[in-house]
């Protein structure tokens, strides 16, 4: 899973990174803007091979129930379709 740098106001993804640690390292440099999040950035194909009771669409922003590890557990949370 990859990770992306979001901006909320401007409704955009910055920057693209393939750790989670890299994308929590960029959004502490840019610690200036409060309006950035890290959300998972999956294909469309990718999204789609999860479960539908897993996906949702709310005015037209993408979620998903996913787990970044087995010690985090599982969240329901935004996803940027690439």
């Amino acid at each position: 899973m990859r990770f992306c740098l979001y901006d909320e106001q401007k409704a955009s993804v910055l920057s693209v990174m393939d750790k989670l640690g890299d994308a929590i390292k960029k959004m502490v440099q840019e610690r200036a803007k409060t309006s950035l999040r890290i959300y998972p950035l999956l294909t469309r194909e990718e999204y789609e091979a999860y479960p539908q009771s897993f996906r949702g669409v709310v005015n037209g922003r993408y979620y998903l129930l996913y787990s970044l590890n087995e010690d985090m557990g599982s969240t329901y949370d935004q996803v940027i379709i690439d």
